[in-house]
């Protein structure tokens, strides 16, 4: 058996072995420290990813102009500008809002009745091919399905028959009109008197860029 002296010793060897692993943990810590300190110094001059995280870690932050980050597209050209000034005599575009003539109106009901989608035309008519009838009350009242402008008022085999013109390229046409209350290059706001039916039935057509289209999709959307 061993004496008390003897367990001592081998405590304090124990001791000294962990005293030794933590130094090597310490000294091992300190060395990759300075290994890493020595690769971002090399690379702060670097004109990549790896100069930019460099510079990053170096202090220079998040800042515009140093960071890999992007937040939007920067207007270099427009630097120290307030908006709107154009003074530094770049020639870019600048974003613009889109013009009322651009926008589409909101379409309502000309008149009031029940739609039949089988339309045939007189004479001297618009030549619908996805225009609607609508057959309400005889004498009814027929309104602008939107605000625009008279294009054309004239006559067919089956009465009046008036064009009107809004914005985004729309087109408006009101067939077998018995009275015209508007003329041509009038502007009209919607829901305004343009006319009346005298047998309560109206066909109406509309246009989008010069190409017909279905005048159920934009009325009732």
């Amino acid at each position: 058996m061993g004496s008390i002296n003897d367990y001592h010793r081998l405590q304090r060897g124990g001791n000294k072995t962990k005293g030794g692993k933590f130094r090597n943990r310490i000294l091992g810590q300190i060395a990759l420290s300075l290994i890493l300190f020595l690769i971002i110094a090399a690379s702060v001059g670097a004109d990549n990813i790896f100069g930019d995280s460099a510079r990053y870690v170096a202090g220079d932050g998040i800042a515009e102009e140093s960071s890999w980050i992007r937040f939007g597209p920067k207007d270099k050209a427009n630097d120290g500008q307030t908006p709107g000034d154009n003074s530094a005599g770049d020639s870019q575009t600048q974003d613009v809002s889109p013009v009322d003539d651009a926008l589409p109106p909101d379409f309502t009901a000309p008149a009031s009745g029940i739609v039949v989608t089988d339309v045939a035309v007189a004479t001297g008519g618009f030549a619908t091919s996805k225009g609607i009838s609508i057959q309400g009350n005889a004498g009814q009242t027929v309104k602008a399905a939107a605000a625009g402008s008279v294009s054309s008022v004239r006559q067919s085999g089956d009465g009046y028959v008036i064009e009107l013109a809004h914005s985004g390229g729309f087109i408006s046409v009101y067939q077998g009109l018995s009275e015209s209350k508007v003329n041509q290059g009038e502007q009209v706001a919607g829901g305004d008197p343009i006319g009346s039916t005298a047998d309560g039935e109206l066909t109406f057509s509309l246009l989008l860029n010069e190409a017909e289209v279905n005048p159920l999709d934009y009325l009732f959307d």
